[in-house]
């Protein structure tokens, strides 16, 4: 394989960026953000891969490695995230031992050793406790990757200009490895890299959605964006999605149920995943959701922590790949779950991987609720 290294500046020339990335945050904004520090806004978009409490979203990690806040990793541990990611930003901090070794791996297969083969290595520095990277996943009939990183020091001085590197790599996971010393990572904060572009800003022909299974719901465009009202009915994207991220904001009334459904059998209604939309819970313990909870896997798994409030807006991400399927809400995971069952074309009764619409739900008459900035993009191949 051969993996192309490069110095470049912050501001990027013409042609060094594809058509995608360059509707996206460059490297140049997400330091701005890091500098700002604003790298845990979900508002801005990022969400946070460790809650500085437990290994909620980890796998390789034991419970006791978490002290101070702070994931403590020693020589010979090599945990990864259970999502996969493709096109994404992140923001970095840890501290690691002077004389210590230790790497963060990026779009990594968990199966496999060989860096640049399954995964690309960036060791870090003691002296820099503080990495950004950009991830761009492979454009349309190409195979590589394009990944930008800096080093940072506590105040946000780079350590010298930006390198790039090119790798024939896809989809995959987060993770780090120790050889030696200790290393403690403080925060690990991920932007997903989403086109923009006019599609699902209109319910007009070609715009993105199909509204023919609203039956008795309604559904309007207005300035604050998609307001889907009444119920029971749904209103589904015209494209299907089987490995994807997912970005959306929603804002509920009480007593609003609603979800968002996906790898949904096309034609049928409602027949798919749900990604839950309630914001109900018990005994004022937000930990106890009344209905699944907003970001749960309906009849599967409750979301660990009611996040989001009626009345306001709120922002889900979801990534879904193969049997996985992790969930965020305002940059908090609620879900981490790995289907297990048996394959089965309904996913009602079986795992079902095969792509499928977006649907919306409006669950009954007393539905209220509204979307806006809806954006999605299947994850590249492995």
């Amino acid at each position: 394989m051969i993996v192309r290294w490069s110095i470049f500046g912050l501001v990027c020339g013409s042609g060094l960026i594809s058509d995608l990335a360059a509707q996206q945050p460059s490297l140049e904004s997400v330091v701005t953000d890091v500098r700002a520090a604003v790298s845990q806004d979900w508002q801005r978009g990022w969400i946070q891969l460790f809650d500085r409490t437990t290994t909620f979203g980890w796998r390789g990690i034991n419970p006791s490695s978490i002290k101070d806040g702070k994931f403590e990793l020693r020589a010979g541990d090599a945990p990864r995230t259970s999502a996969q990611f493709g096109g994404f930003a992140l923001h970095l901090r840890y501290q690691l031992d002077p004389g210590g070794q230790a790497e963060l791996r990026l779009l990594a297969n968990p199966e496999g050793r060989a860096a640049n083969v399954d995964h690309l290595s960036l060791p870090l520095k003691p002296e820099y406790p503080q990495l950004v990277v950009q991830v761009e996943p492979p454009a349309p009939s190409q195979s590589n990757s394009t990944i930008r990183f800096l080093f940072l020091n506590a105040t946000g001085q780079a350590d010298t200009e930006p390198q790039q590197v090119e790798v024939a790599l896809g989809r995959g996971y987060l993770g780090f490895r120790v050889a030696a010393g200790t290393l403690l990572v403080e925060q690990i904060s991920v932007l997903p890299l989403l086109p923009t572009s006019e599609q699902f800003k209109s319910l007009t022909a070609g715009a993105g959605f199909d509204s023919s299974g609203l039956a008795n719901a309604r559904a309007e465009m207005n300035a604050e964006g998609l307001a889907l009202r009444g119920g029971p009915g749904y209103l589904a994207t015209t494209a299907s999605f089987g490995d994807f991220i997912l970005s959306v904001e929603a804002r509920t009334q009480a007593g609003t149920n609603s979800g968002v459904f996906f790898r949904c059998i096309p034609g049928e209604n409602l027949n798919g995943y749900e990604s839950q939309i309630h914001n109900g819970f018990v005994e004022n313990d937000r930990s106890r959701p009344e209905d699944c909870g907003t970001g749960g896997i309906f009849r599967r798994v409750d979301a660990r922590r009611v996040v989001a409030d009626n009345g306001q807006w709120f922002r889900k991400v979801m990534v879904v790949c193969g049997g996985q399927i992790s969930v965020w809400v305002n940059g908090y995971q609620v879900t981490d779950w790995s289907d297990q069952r048996q394959p089965h074309e309904n996913p009602r009764r079986g795992r079902r991987l095969e792509a499928g619409p977006i649907m919306l739900q409006a669950h009954d008459p007393g539905t209220q609720v509204d979307f806006r900035n809806f954006q999605i993009s299947e994850l590249p191949a492995r």
